[in-house]
């Protein structure tokens, strides 16, 4: 629960996902505990996407009583997220926990020097893609 309050608090802070944080304290937290092994870091990883898949829903049906979800922009999005997080599962399975950590390590770096140095301008656009970008986007 620490680490969840922790995660939440610090993520909604710095404007980030939950996972950035979530990952290391799992890391942090399991090894404390005792466990490792050679898929300590996929733990990590599956252990903060459970969370945030019920955020996620968690969210939407939240906004959705707000009305405030495009739902022709979530089912067009829906397969490519269910295929993107396959994918992604497959190809975690196959590296080692180190790797995995250096992976996340270089990731985090990059989200801290844009967080530090980034500029309006870096975004890649104020509103959704329309006409053949968004078709592209959603399929």
């Amino acid at each position: 629960m620490v680490i969840g309050a922790f995660a939440g608090v610090l993520a909604g802070l710095l404007g980030v996902g939950g996972g950035i944080v979530l990952v290391p304290a799992f890391l942090y937290a399991f090894q404390t505990l005792g466990y490792d092994g050679l898929q300590l870091m996929q733990m990590c990883l599956a252990t903060s996407l459970a969370t945030i898949i019920v955020t996620s829903v968690r969210s939407v049906h939240s906004h959705h009583k707000k009305r405030g979800v495009d739902w022709d922009i979530l089912r067009g999005w829906a397969p490519g997220i269910v295929l993107g997080a396959v994918v992604g599962m497959l190809v975690v399975s196959q590296l080692r926990s180190n790797t995995l950590q250096a992976i996340f390590g270089i990731l985090a770096l990059i989200a801290g020097v844009y967080m530090s140095v980034g500029r309006a301008e870096w975004r890649l656009g104020q509103a959704m893609p329309k006409g053949l970008l968004r078709f592209v986007c959603h399929h």
